[in-house]
């Protein structure tokens, strides 16, 4: 016998998602709440986050990363799929680590009482503001380019705070299976480093004597076969045996990272939004063909 469409559909609803009722009395609810009473008390749009769908998703990757990895390794939550002081405190609450893209976001991790230690910085095109919030506030900052870390070393001389830890963002030329708009990973990116500006970038951090901890790199999103992230992570490894045979410097993480020899997902994958498209498995995509 065939699953009603309704129960279906009810697979994609946080988990605390019920109807309750019947006939005409029949109303929707998520923790205990009417959608109905609270549509009428907030108006709509109105857009809800289940604390026991997010807690339980946590538990899910962390289960995943602990079979395949067994290793340390960390999980960032992107601040731009919602930020506000409740989702930052969560963030804290979970010892996840807050991906803050600017100062705005910087401003609410810092009222939500988020340690510093806890935020990591990225984004492209970072302003002046960005990366003075960046230095002051966070704990490690996403470099995006030679341009952006030649601005960082500029203002560190006039820094109070203790210096962030830095990462590199690379492109490794390996393109996914995503609209070209939401591509980042390919060889014509205009996001992150190429190779060579890795490399110049590791020699100047050490010049200066910058703390340079790790590498990272961010595909694309909305993406289902994690194959690509093998070949990005080769050219990544490949590169960090030349920097370590040419300088004695190693990164402590790598990021799809934190803390030493882990792996923090720099991606998004494609997530089911309607019957026919089943959700994918956290574990299939943590288990997939990477190294």
């Amino acid at each position: 016998m065939s699953t009603p469409p309704n129960a279906q559909r009810l697979e994609l609803f946080p988990i605390t998602t019920k109807v309750e009722g019947t006939g005409a009395e029949a109303h929707l609810t998520i923790a205990g709440f009417s959608l109905a009473a609270l549509a009428e008390r907030f108006g709509t749009p109105l857009y809800l986050y289940d604390q026991a769908t997010m807690d339980a998703a946590v538990v899910t990757y962390r289960q995943a990363l602990a079979k395949y990895y067994p290793g340390d390794s960390g999980i960032t939550y992107a601040g731009k799929a919602f930020m506000c002081v409740a989702a930052a405190q969560w963030v804290a609450h979970q010892k996840l680590l807050l991906d803050c893209t600017g100062a705005g976001e910087l401003r609410i991790a810092e009222a939500a009482g988020v340690e510093r230690t806890g935020i990591l910085v990225h984004g492209v095109n970072k302003s002046a503001a960005d990366l003075a919030a960046a230095l002051a506030h966070g704990g490690v900052i996403v470099v995006d380019n030679l341009t952006e870390l030649e601005r960082i070393i500029a203002l560190r001389q006039a820094l109070q705070t203790p210096m962030p830890a830095l990462w590199l963002r690379m492109r490794p030329g390996v393109a996914v299976d995503t609209h070209a708009y939401r591509q980042t990973g390919q060889t014509d990116s205009k996001f992150g480093m190429s190779v060579a500006e890795a490399s110049s970038a590791v020699a100047l951090c050490l010049q200066d004597q910058l703390p340079l901890t790790g590498i990272h790199f961010h595909q694309g999103s909305h993406f289902h076969d994690p194959e690509p992230i093998g070949g990005a992570l080769e050219t990544v490894l490949d590169l960090i045996a030349e920097l370590r045979a040419q300088t004695g410097w190693a990164p402590q993480v790598i990021s799809p990272g934190q803390p030493a020899t882990s792996l923090i997902w720099g991606a998004l994958f494609c997530l089911a939004c309607e019957p026919t498209v089943a959700p994918q498995s956290w574990s299939s995509l943590a288990g997939g063909p990477l190294l």
